[in-house]
């Protein structure tokens, strides 16, 4: 039975995809970077900063760590500027799925999002208080892959009631979430347009949350079980 289920907000609860490269050409613009720089072909799940570093390598200008520092905080800006006038949309299946969790699960956050942009998410969708706790890029020195934020996550919401491994399961869209759940030794269900070769890495795969609650996907990522669906 799974007691808590560990959840990126943006890619699996949250579609963000269009409005983070939206901010990111609009900072790219502002430094000089073309726009066509900034349609990218990056894998979902990266953090922002990867959108800034590949728009910077297509225009010539890679290796410009202070220009990219500053490209980065313009975009996180231009996203919480976006957010704070026209929302965001919701993930296929997510607000149901939290509803429905939130019954006999807890529920907490590891995001690649900064404590600002996550706090305006879950602010407009009303999440907040369904959510034991929520570690963000600003809570952690090494972001995903890095197991550092599910470790977090775990203390904080076992200061409660401890949860074995077993009983955890983390949802993720993209490769650096699967590695650092398969580092902490916890189950991994890949969720959304993941790369196939990405998705083998996850213990299961849904295309969304639609339909699904934690014990669908108990049973999806048990070993042995069927991984997609």
């Amino acid at each position: 039975m799974v007691d808590v289920v560990l959840l990126e907000l943006e890619g699996v609860l949250f579609d963000t995809a269009a409005l983070r490269r939206a901010s990111v050409r609009d900072a790219c613009a502002a430094h000089g970077i073309s726009v066509a720089a900034t349609e990218t072909d990056v894998a979902p799940g990266v953090h922002p900063r990867a959108l800034v570093i590949t728009a910077m390598a297509r225009s010539g200008r890679d290796g410009d760590h202070v220009i990219a520092d500053l490209i980065e905080r313009d975009a996180e800006r231009a996203f919480l500027h976006r957010v704070s006038l026209g929302g965001v949309a919701l993930q296929p299946g997510s607000r149901r799925f939290v509803d429905r969790a939130t019954a006999n699960t807890r529920l907490a956050v590891i995001t690649r999002a900064r404590r600002e942009e996550a706090d305006a998410l879950l602010r407009l969708s009303g999440f907040e208080t369904a959510l034991s706790c929520v570690v963000t890029a600003d809570d952690v020195i090494d972001p995903k892959p890095s197991p550092e934020g599910i470790l977090l996550a775990l203390e904080r919401v076992g200061r409660q009631r401890r949860a074995p491994h077993a009983a955890v399961i983390a949802l993720e869209d993209g490769a650096d979430g699967i590695r650092a759940a398969r580092v902490s030794r916890i189950r991994c269900v890949a969720v959304g347009p993941v790369p196939p070769h990405v998705a083998m890495d996850a213990d299961a795969y849904v295309a969304s949350l639609a339909g699904h609650t934690p014990a669908t996907l108990d049973a999806l990522s048990l070993p042995g079980r069927e991984r997609v669906q």
